[in-house]
C-alpha cells in the first residue's frame, strides 16, 4: 500500500502550521493510506516574530536615533555613546559599496 499525504482543505498557511500528529485512513480501493495531517495555529510570537524588520536594520535605526540626538546636543550615558562609536566605526571600516 502506498502512503498518500494530504492537509486540511481551506487552511490558511500564513496563520497556521502543521502539527506534529495526523489521521490515518485506509483506502482500499486505490490501495493507499491516506494521511491527512492536522494543523494548529502558528503562535503569535513566530507571527510577531517574522513581521519585524531584520534584528541589524532595526540596531540601525536605533543607532542612527542615538547619533541624531548626540548631534542635538543631548546628552546620552557613556556606554550608549561609546556604543554609537563602535558602529560608526565598523561602518567606516566596512563602507557599503
Amino acid at each position: 500500500m502506498q502512503l498518500f499525504q494530504k492537509y486540511p482543505a481551506g487552511v490558511d498557511w500564513a496563520t497556521h502550521r502543521k502539527a506534529a500528529t495526523y489521521t490515518d485512513t485506509e483506502d482500499p480501493e486505490n490501495d493507499r493510506i491516506v494521511r491527512v495531517w492536522n494543523v494548529e495555529p502558528t503562535p503569535y510570537s513566530d507571527l510577531r516574530a517574522a513581521a519585524y524588520p531584520d534584528a541589524g536594520d532595526q540596531l540601525d535605526a536605533i543607532m542612527k536615533g542615538f547619533r541624531a540626538l548626540l548631534n542635538a546636543g543631548i546628552s546620552l550615558p557613556t556606554d550608549t555613546v561609546a556604543w554609537v562609536e563602535a558602529c560608526e566605526a565598523v561602518k567606516a571600516a566596512h563602507p557599503k559599496p
